[in-house]
């Protein structure tokens, strides 16, 4: 049970808090997307939320997610039940960013054990 956790963190620590691929043209820069900028693209019907079903087709669209829900069979579920905190059967942009806080604060803490 707690190595699908850690599994699961790693995961979704590095490809959402992970470099976006813009180009900053006259530096030629990476710069990172932010929270928003991430939502946005997950949230493909642009009603300001996103469903069960627009995380799925992210992550089949992500190398690395797609690669791991291979293995797990259950990852979207597990992540779209983390990032939905009320349960409401949709994640909100809040719900999104606390999510992404407490997955890198989880992230974190496995990298620097006190």
């Amino acid at each position: 049970m707690k190595a699908w956790k850690l599994v699961l963190a790693i995961v979704l620590a590095m490809v959402f808090c992970a470099p976006s691929m813009a180009q900053d043209e006259k530096k030629g820069k990476r710069e990172r997307a932010t929270p928003e900028e991430r939502f946005k693209k997950i949230d493909t019907n642009s009603d300001g939320k996103i469903s069960k079903d627009e995380l799925k087709k992210y992550v089949e669209s992500n190398e690395r997610l797609a690669k791991a829900a291979e293995k797990d069979p259950k990852l979207v579920d597990k992540m779209f039940d983390k990032m939905d905190a009320d349960k409401d059967g949709s994640v909100s942009l809040e719900e999104y960013k606390k999510y992404l806080e407490d997955a890198a604060k989880n992230n974190r803490k496995k990298k620097d054990p006190a």
